[in-house]
């Protein structure tokens, strides 16, 4: 085998290596949340809050409509903050990550609302639903998504 063949097959299997490992993107994940108006009239809930749906029925209210929305991507290790709607400042801090899931900080605050401070894991798929003080009769919740 002469020396340029070898280099040839070298640089083969490198390519070919590379495009097994993971992409860096492994070392981040999606960040999703939102501000949701939640009262206990006829059920339903807005189209803009189905990745939270299933998360959304395990709390004591039957109607859910987005206020506001946010995503992003975020490392590992980092925050991300948005600003929603109605003075709701919400900051999340990824920390580990498992093939399970995902255990993040979260913070909430709130003009005239005490804040509200968690560190929680949750599987892949599954929201934290937090509380964001009231709005007249109605609550308001952040449901915070981490996944993949």
């Amino acid at each position: 085998m002469t020396r340029r063949t070898l280099l040839h097959r070298l640089a083969a299997a490198t390519v070919l290596w590379l495009a097994a490992v993971p992409a860096q993107a492994a070392d981040t994940v999606k960040v999703e949340v939102a501000l949701v108006k939640a009262t206990r009239e006829a059920a339903s809930v807005d189209p803009a809050l189905k990745a939270f749906a299933r998360d959304l029925a395990s709390v004591p209210y039957t109607t859910f409509t987005a206020i506001d929305t946010g995503r992003a991507t975020v490392a590992i290790g980092a925050t991300h903050r948005d600003t929603l709607g109605q003075g709701v400042e919400v900051s999340v801090t990824i920390g580990a990550v498992t093939a399970d899931g995902a255990t993040f900080t979260v913070d909430v605050t709130r003009a005239g609302s005490a804040p509200v401070h968690m560190t929680v894991t949750r599987p892949w798929g599954r929201a934290q639903v937090v509380s964001a003080g009231k709005d007249g009769a109605a609550a308001l919740i952040v449901p915070v998504l981490v996944s993949r």
